[in-house]
């Protein structure tokens, strides 16, 4: 997940993309949201972006 951020930041939280625009380094912002995620959110997260919706139940 911590590539597929750094290459559609945009897909990241407004409360995140704040400090990208007050200079945080994107690398850095990326990892903490990611490491900020519970299991459960992570999860979802990961699905969400890399499974296709017509694979979901």
């Amino acid at each position: 997940m911590y590539q597929h951020f750094l290459k559609h930041l945009d897909d990241l939280p407004e409360e995140y993309l704040n400090l990208l625009s007050v200079g945080e380094p994107r690398e850095k912002v990326v990892c903490d949201y990611v490491g900020a995620m519970t299991d459960r959110f992570a999860i979802a997260v990961y699905e969400d972006i890399y499974i296709p919706k017509s694979w979901q139940r």
